[in-house]
């Protein structure tokens, strides 16, 4: 029964509400514990099983919130950055194909190198 105590307090409340159990936010984690040890289909090595599945899941959804802000802030970086060194690459080019004309040709010689 100690394992009831070792997670979080959603944890436990997700618990009784799976085991059909009236919990609510107010409760105490040991209020929970005896509610849920003191219902009529108690079987602690279900209950056990449930419970560690219950926390796993949690784990696995705050790693993903926690990688989540990590992998949008990187993007922004890269995305930035790439409009930098394509100029900077045709910086000295820039000034002679400013002409409508001129650049038109060299989209086109662009498409046929990459093959379109």
């Amino acid at each position: 029964m100690y394992f009831l105590l070792k997670g979080e307090k959603e944890d436990l409340l997700e618990l009784a509400t799976e085991l059909g159990l009236e919990a609510t936010v107010d409760m105490t984690k040991p209020m929970l514990k005896n509610l849920i040890t003191k219902s009529a289909g108690y079987d602690e090595e279900d209950t056990k099983l449930m419970y560690e599945g219950i926390v796993e899941e949690r784990k696995k959804r705050e790693l993903l919130e926690e990688r989540k802000p990590r992998d949008n802030l990187d993007r922004p970086d890269e995305e930035k950055r790439a409009p930098v060194e394509l100029k900077e690459r045709h910086l000295d080019e820039w000034p002679s194909i400013n002409c409508p004309v001129k650049l038109a040709e060299r989209l086109e010689e662009f498409e046929m190198s990459v093959g379109r």
